[in-house]
């Protein structure tokens, strides 16, 4: 865990130099690339990984891939920032992260707690039936989440330099590029849902009809794509943390009735429902504060 902290921290640290590119090679091209190396010589050499052997090759590209960053920092790094006297600023760091602390945790949460709630209301059986859809409807949302790591410092940027001709120049052809690059992978997910799930096993493939609700859920946030960047980039955080505690808390209630009604089918209406309402909340703000429309258009 530590290792991958730092790795993040030194890819935000490239991301900040608008080095995009740089910053995602080590984990997102040679990582992979690795751990490919890795089962193809278990594989070869007719080994059983066990989870001691995993957890291992894990820790080793982990190690590798921070190697790589921390090379690519001092390559990267300007002179006068090597020359510059750190200087720290707690109190100020604090105040400027908490939000994305609370944001962050209760997204995770709130992206989680369906599978726990199946688990607590019908049995964990069924809840690991549903982490299967759960997890591949997340592939939906694959292109903006790569899109957000480059995005993110340019509306910053261009919002503090009151270049709002540009900002909103910007929100405009990413969200095309986003839309036209999801969709088919949502449309892929919807036609061949069972087909997918069979891949992990006949008893999965009962899931399919989560996995489209789930899939169309995610899809809103491709409709939506920028409303939560605009929002967080440009001090409006605050209103991000209501919204998610807003909707967090309707998607439990949403889980906690329809669960026991439609299984783990509730789950998926009930995620798929808070999901709509967030970002069309957060679509709402972005208009209200910027005469920005996130939506495509």
């Amino acid at each position: 865990i530590a290792i991958k902290i730092y790795n993040t921290y030194i890819q935000s640290f490239l991301r900040a130099l608008n080095k995009i590119t740089e910053s995602l090679i080590p984990e997102s091209i040679i990582s992979p690339f690795l751990i490919i190396l890795f089962l193809l010589f278990f594989y070869l050499k007719n080994k059983m990984i066990n989870y001691g052997i995993a957890m291992s090759l894990n820790i080793i590209v982990s190690f590798f891939s921070l190697a790589v960053l921390l090379i690519l920092m001092e390559k990267i790094l300007p002179l006068e920032v090597k020359k510059t006297i750190i200087e720290y600023d707690w109190k100020r760091w604090l105040k400027s992260t908490l939000p994305f602390f609370f944001i962050g945790t209760i997204f995770l949460i709130n992206s989680r707690i369906d599978i726990v709630m199946i688990g607590a209301l019908i049995n964990t059986k069924t809840a690991g039936l549903y982490s299967i859809p759960a997890s591949i409807a997340s592939f939906v949302i694959f292109v903006l989440g790569i899109t957000h790591l480059s995005i993110n410092p340019m509306i910053a940027k261009f919002y503090s330099q009151r270049k709002f001709v540009l900002l909103n120049t910007l929100t405009k052809k990413m969200k095309r590029i986003i839309f036209f690059l999801s969709l088919p992978i949502l449309l892929f997910i919807l036609i061949f849902s069972k087909k997918i799930l069979s891949i992990f096993g006949t008893q999965f493939i009962s899931g399919y009809k989560s996995l489209i609700v789930l899939s169309i859920g995610q899809f809103s946030y491709v409709l939506t794509s920028l409303a939560g960047p605009l929002l967080n980039m440009t001090g409006k955080e605050g209103f991000v943390i209501k919204v998610v505690l807003l909707t967090a808390s309707i998607n439990v209630i949403l889980n906690y009735i329809l669960i026991p009604i439609m299984s783990i089918e509730g789950a998926a209406v009930a995620t798929t429902i808070s999901a709509f309402l967030m970002n069309a909340i957060l679509s709402y703000g972005t208009w209200y504060y910027y005469k920005i429309n996130p939506l495509i258009s």
